[in-house]
C-alpha cells in the first residue's frame, strides 16, 4: 500500500509538470486568440472589467474587456480582485472573451518589466513561469525554450543557449512552504482547477500520463 501511493504521488507530480509545460508551450506558440497584459479596474455581478495595457500576441480591438470572475490565478487558489494586474490567455467568443490557457497574477502593466507571481509554487512550475515572463518580456520574441537538469535555456538567434533558470532561483517564503508546495493533496489541488474551473487540454496527453500511473500501479501488485 505504501509503495502504491508513492507511485500515486509520483504519477501525480508529474503529470501537473507535464500539463503545465504543455500549457506554457501552447501559450508561447500562440495557441490563443490574444494574450494580453491587464489590470483589473471593476468589479460588475459575476464579471471583471479589465483594462487592456498591452497585447502581447493576437488582436485586441478593445482597450477594455469584460470578462468572467469564476476563476483562480493559475496553480494557486487565489481569486483575482480589484487592482490586480495579471497576464491572460484569451480566446474570443460570441459576445465576449474567455480565459483560454489561464490568468497569471503579474507585478505591473508594464510588459517589458513585470514579473509572474510564482511564490511557493513548485520549482518545475517555477521555472515554467520564468518562461512565460521571458516571453512576455520579449514582446513575444523569444519563444525557443529548453529544459535540462532542472534548468531552462533560452536559445538566441544565433544558437547561443541562454541560463535563464535554476533551482537556486525558486522563491518560497520560508523551507516549511517549500516542503507543502510538493504535497500529494496541494497538487491535486492544482491539478483539478485548472482541469475544472479553467482550461481545456489535451486528451492524448492526459491519457498517456494515466496509462502510465496506472501500468506501474498494476506492476506493483502483482509484486
Amino acid at each position: 500500500m505504501k509503495k502504491t501511493g508513492l507511485v500515486i504521488l509520483f504519477f501525480l507530480l508529474t503529470f501537473q509538470q507535464v500539463f503545465a509545460a504543455d500549457i506554457i508551450w501552447r501559450i508561447t506558440h500562440n495557441d490563443q486568440d490574444a494574450l494580453i497584459v491587464g489590470e483589473i479596474v471593476n468589479e460588475i455581478g459575476g464579471s471583471f472589467k479589465v483594462d487592456v495595457k498591452h497585447v502581447v500576441s493576437g488582436k485586441m480591438p478593445n482597450n477594455t474587456i469584460n470578462i468572467s470572475n469564476d476563476f483562480l490565478y493559475w496553480g494557486t487558489e487565489i481569486k483575482p480582485i480589484v487592482g490586480d494586474f495579471l497576464v491572460l490567455s484569451l480566446d474570443k467568443k460570441l459576445l465576449n472573451y474567455e480565459i483560454k490557457w489561464g490568468a497569471y497574477k503579474a507585478t505591473s502593466g508594464d510588459f517589458e518589466s513585470l514579473q509572474l507571481d510564482k511564490v511557493d509554487l513548485s520549482t518545475g512550475i517555477q521555472a515554467d513561469f520564468t518562461v512565460l515572463e521571458r516571453y512576455i518580456n520579449s514582446n513575444g520574441k523569444d519563444n525557443d525554450f529548453s529544459y535540462k537538469d532542472e534548468k531552462v535555456y533560452l536559445k538566441k538567434e544565433k544558437g547561443e543557449d541562454v541560463l535563464i533558470f535554476t533551482p537556486d532561483d525558486a522563491v518560497f517564503k520560508n523551507i516549511k512552504n517549500e516542503i507543502v508546495s510538493f504535497n500529494v493533496i496541494n497538487n491535486l489541488e492544482d491539478i483539478k482547477q485548472p482541469l475544472v474551473k479553467q482550461y481545456k487540454y489535451d486528451s492524448i496527453i492526459v491519457a498517456g500520463v494515466l496509462i502510465v500511473g496506472l501500468m506501474a500501479i498494476s506492476i506493483l501488485k502483482r509484486k
